[in-house]
């Protein structure tokens, strides 16, 4: 039977919008609700959570502040469940939602991972997971999915026991249905190799594809650390090359990063560039992570740390600083500025970098320029990439929430900032993207403000703790800025965009020339945000 072109498309938005419907009424019964909390609710102004009713003189934090995964009350209560609730799934890894769910007693089949399979275990033929409620049927066993909400129907040990039951039993099999889908368990990954430890080979040591091999010690480096300025090599060979090996060559010494060798002469119609690496014809060295990813085509995609060149700089190496690079996200080419990420155990905020900092150290910048640390470049620094002649920068946002540690990314159409003598002033293009549509624009208000620190302040009648470093107006005074402290205080929320509290953030920067599609980019996804080695 052929169903009318008109009728499948009726069909297909009727269904796209009842899973919507679903979803959305599955996440509304998680939220919490004043109902919940009465008795915190009597005394703090509306829309306040009163942290302790007992207490003589209240403590009051934002409403929106509880159950975020952040304990703001000094005895936590703002993460306990509220009346007639229980908590469920807080050992749940996989769990979009980080410190579990609260939800209505007698409703925990419903909502909970770790119990959605209780009623199974007065069934025959099942099994009681390790650490959950769940029971689940033989079949399930190895599967490849964690059924059991803490992977223990995945155990290895399992494999012998399997062999001795039987898994063709069709006792109770009528209620023997998934009811979600499982987190698919990944592939148990092999060893990693140390790819810069290179291998034997009859005998003569040798560097994995795209590596440079020192001379006379059995180390490998990255081809784009040739001719940086740093001796990575301990035995100098990744800069005195030429001088010591080919010194017959003399200035026409050069290094092609695309065979990863030193030749007498750059090949045309290549040219030896001033650092002595051979390029296109008027190609320079590169300056940015943009330039790098087009430069070394064969760099696979990664995070790495490596010198930006000062293109304002009379000689070679002169002022170059340390940058990191995301080689991966959404195209690569991305220059990371800002970092900020928080360890939270057991709801309580750990080990963070103060963002509350004097003029002069924005502008120098503060923080280890590392993938696995919080920092801030540099204002001077930043100035440098954003004002390089015909080379607009645009802006890219990465979020990590704390509740759903959903990822969001946002990006401006363009970026630039001015020099200290100009404090510093932001010239921003409007926001092109976001990937979360209750993530909106929340920097438009900084557009052509001035850098201001607790220091050097541009409105005078500001306290010094009634604001962040940012880019701020004469007329404004506020603490919700990205450099804001993640611990929340009376009125203020903590870190946050929009209605989300954030926990992880990546401010970043690429040339808006930069190939999306070049032969060295990983292809655009949508669905890359979501992968966390490209993300943080």
């Amino acid at each position: 039977m052929n169903i009318p072109r008109r009728f499948g498309i009726k069909i297909f938005l009727i269904s796209f919008i009842w899973i919507i419907i679903s979803r959305l009424s599955y996440e509304i019964n998680l939220i919490p609700t004043f109902e919940a909390y009465s008795d915190h609710m009597k005394r703090c102004t509306f829309g306040m959570f009163d942290c302790d009713p007992k207490l003589e003189t209240p403590i009051c934090i934002p409403f929106s502040n509880v159950r975020d995964c952040i304990k703001d009350c000094p005895n936590g209560e703002d993460e306990l469940c509220g009346k007639k609730q229980t908590s469920c799934d807080t050992s749940i890894n996989w769990d979009i939602y980080e410190c579990g769910k609260c939800v209505e007693k007698d409703k925990e089949e419903v909502y909970c991972i770790d119990s959605i399979y209780k009623r199974l275990c007065n069934e025959s033929s099942t099994i009681h997971c390790m650490t959950t409620n769940n029971c689940i049927p033989y079949q399930w066993l190895m599967d490849g999915y964690d059924d059991c909400g803490d992977s223990s129907d995945e155990d290895d040990r399992l494999k012998e026991v399997i062999l001795k039951l039987d898994l063709n039993t069709t006792v109770g099999s009528h209620i023997f249905k998934k009811k979600l889908n499982p987190k698919k368990l990944k592939e148990k990954e092999e060893e990693k190799i140390d790819i810069y430890k290179g291998f034997y080979q009859n005998g003569i040591f040798s560097c994995n594809e795209n590596l440079f091999k020192c001379v006379n010690v059995t180390e490998c480096i990255d081809i784009f650390k040739v001719l940086d300025g740093n001796k990575d090599c301990s035995d100098g060979s990744d800069e005195n090359y030429c001088e010591k090996f080919l010194p017959g060559c003399k200035e026409n010494c050069a290094f092609r990063s695309d065979h990863v060798k030193f030749v007498c002469q750059c090949q045309k119609p290549l040219q030896r560039m001033f650092n002595g690496v051979c390029g296109a014809n008027g190609s320079i060295p590169p300056i940015d992570c943009a330039d790098y990813r087009v430069f070394y085509q064969n760099t696979p995609p990664g995070i790495y740390k490596m010198s930006a060149r000062n293109w304002m700089a009379s000689q070679q190496h002169e002022n170059n600083f340390d940058v990191l690079c995301n080689f991966a996200f959404m195209g690569g080419g991305w220059t990371v500025i800002m970092q900020r990420h928080f360890n939270i155990n057991n709801s309580e905020i750990s080990d963070f970098l103060d963002f509350n900092r004097t003029w002069n150290q924005y502008a120098l910048g503060f923080g280890e320029i590392d993938n696995d640390s919080e920092f801030w470049l540099g204002n001077d620094k930043i100035y440098l990439l954003t004002n390089r002649p015909g080379c607009q920068q645009e802006l890219g946002i990465l979020l990590e929430t704390t509740v759903t540690k959903e990822k969001i990314f946002l990006k401006y159409d363009s970026f630039q900032i001015k020099d200290e003598f100009n404090c510093y002033e932001l010239k921003l293009g409007p926001l092109i993207y976001t990937s979360n549509f209750f993530a909106y624009d929340i920097l438009a208000p900084s557009n052509g403000g001035k850098f201001s620190t607790y220091d050097r302040r541009i409105n005078k009648f500001c306290p010094p703790n009634s604001m962040n470093p940012w880019w701020s107006h004469i007329t404004s005074c506020s603490l919700d800025y990205l450099t804001g402290s993640p611990k929340s205080n009376k009125m203020y929320k903590g870190l946050t965009w929009g209605p989300f509290r954030i926990k992880k953030i990546k401010m970043m920067i690429r040339s808006k020339r930069y190939p999306l599609h070049s032969p060295t980019a990983v292809p655009l996804q949508f669905n890359s945000i979501y992968e966390d080695n490209f993300f943080f």
